[in-house]
């Protein structure tokens, strides 16, 4: 190792042509349309709000949402993450309950789920919790923004199933 500008990894050529040993094609088909999306999201949005937003997705319906569940996936200290958000002048909170609405609208719209169920789903320890905060969000009652109809020219709903109900469509 030497002291140097950046860091780097040099292969040969020959390695790099080598097969995978442990390759499995139908994990990868399973695998690849998530990977492509997150790769996607990366390319247009590389601010820390949507690298947090991006982890929160993944980590919520596990019931992880405090910032150190966030920092520990994106490999930074709870500090450095305050700094940056507050340099996009937001805050995790703001995040969290952005993330948390965006999800709600989604599960209502697309998703036949109980509110039991998307309370859960986003971390909520409490049911009445969320539908305080949906309340906030909305200006209405889960069951009034269902009957207002606010998810028309969304997908036909369907029935939910544990890989859509985790964000693995």
């Amino acid at each position: 190792m030497q002291q140097a500008d950046r860091n780097s990894i040099v292969f040969c050529n020959a390695d790099l042509e080598q097969p995978f040993i442990s390759h499995d094609e139908t994990m990868w088909e399973y695998l690849k349309p998530e990977l492509s999306r997150c790769l996607a999201e990366l390319e247009i949005d590389a601010s820390m709000s949507a690298k947090v937003r991006s982890v929160l997705v993944k980590i919520l319906a596990g019931g992880a949402c405090a910032i150190e569940d966030v920092t520990e996936k994106l490999g930074i200290s709870k500090r450095t993450l305050q700094r940056k958000l507050n340099e996009e002048n937001t805050t995790f909170q703001k995040q969290l309950n952005s993330t948390r609405k965006m999800l709600a609208m989604h599960y209502i719209r697309n998703i036949e789920l109980t509110t039991n169920d998307i309370a859960y789903l986003l971390g909520y320890a409490e049911v009445n919790s969320f539908l305080r905060s949906f309340i906030v969000w909305t200006g209405m009652t889960v069951n009034e923004y269902k009957k207002q109809g606010q998810g028309k020219d969304s997908k036909v709903k369907k029935k939910a199933k544990s890989e859509t109900a985790f964000g693995l469509e």
